[in-house]
């Protein structure tokens, strides 16, 4: 367990590099599994992800859903660089 807790009232947004790593060995960040959960779940969802239209997650689980394409790239805190990809928030409410 890591001390660092992302709190949703704060800016506070940027991931430590080494949390980010041990969190990508231990759960692989792969978005099928994620969009999977989501999609299955009734619970009303927003999920803030990259955009990926060409993908099998995008198609299966995003498309069919509210999305907003966010102009630029997102940067969270005081990082200096913007993320590397363009991002969407899907809204996966009312099912």
């Amino acid at each position: 367990m890591t001390s660092y807790m992302p709190q949703a009232l704060t800016d506070q947004w940027a991931t430590p590099q080494a949390l980010f790593d041990e969190w990508h060995a231990k759960y692989k960040f792969d978005l099928d599994p994620a969009a999977k959960k989501a999609f299955e779940s009734e619970l009303d969802t927003v999920l803030l992800l990259p955009v990926r239209t060409d993908t099998r997650w995008f198609h299966t689980y995003c498309k069919r859903y509210p999305i907003t394409f966010i102009r630029g790239r997102v940067k969270f805190g005081n990082s200096k660089n913007s993320a590397p990809f363009p991002s969407m928030i899907v809204e996966m409410v009312g099912r």
